[in-house]
């Protein structure tokens, strides 16, 4: 048996706001912040208890509504020079399909159940690096010096080689949005 609680679809947790889960011990509430990463902690500020859902998200922290004590969502922990913790709880965010849609009955392919963790952002890389050979470190550059490396380099390959010396193996993971560039990148235009 599963102790996970369903809390809301994903997008009905505001950003940088919070919903309330009421179980028959405490209030939980379940934060979404502006990175889209949610968190659960005990509702009640250890300082005077008050309800840190209606406080103010930022960062990874909620300032509690009555006296702006600043509470950390990863660990519960007061910031100092304050002292208190609250209790904080595990979160997973789990895609379901609709079990009453006609087509597929509920069931979903793999690249539709995993949809969702491709927003996480602590494994994407979120601006170009480069290096020149195997064995240099990465480095992160601009935007038109990595496009011009490798415009410059598809150049060489094509003079050197001839035009099918180039190719590109798109797989079945990318986004519709990501086809449509790699098509423009290997159309040249």
């Amino acid at each position: 048996m599963s102790n996970w609680v369903k809390v809301a679809p994903f997008n009905e947790i505001p950003k940088l706001g919070a919903r309330v889960v009421r179980t028959k011990t405490t209030d939980i509430g379940v934060f979404r912040t502006e990175d889209d990463r949610i968190f659960a902690v005990n509702n009640s500020c250890p300082h005077k208890g008050g309800p840190l859902s209606q406080g103010i998200v930022y960062g990874d922290k909620v300032a509690c509504p009555l006296h702006s004590w600043k509470i950390s969502l990863v660990d519960g922990k007061a910031e100092e020079p304050d002292v208190g913790q609250t209790a904080c709880f595990n979160t997973k965010i789990d895609v379901k399909g609709d079990p009453d849609h006609p087509a597929n009955f509920g069931r979903l392919c793999t690249k539709g159940s995993t949809l969702h963790l491709t927003a996480k952002l602590d494994n994407r890389l979120l601006y170009p690096e480069m290096r020149v050979t195997r064995e240099a470190p990465r480095k992160r550059v601009s935007w038109d010096e990595s496009l011009d490396y490798l415009t410059e380099k598809f150049a060489q390959t094509i003079e050197k080689y001839g035009s099918d010396s180039v190719a590109f193996y798109i797989s079945g993971q990318l986004l519709t949005e990501d086809y449509y560039v790699f098509n423009k990148l290997a159309k040249g235009h």
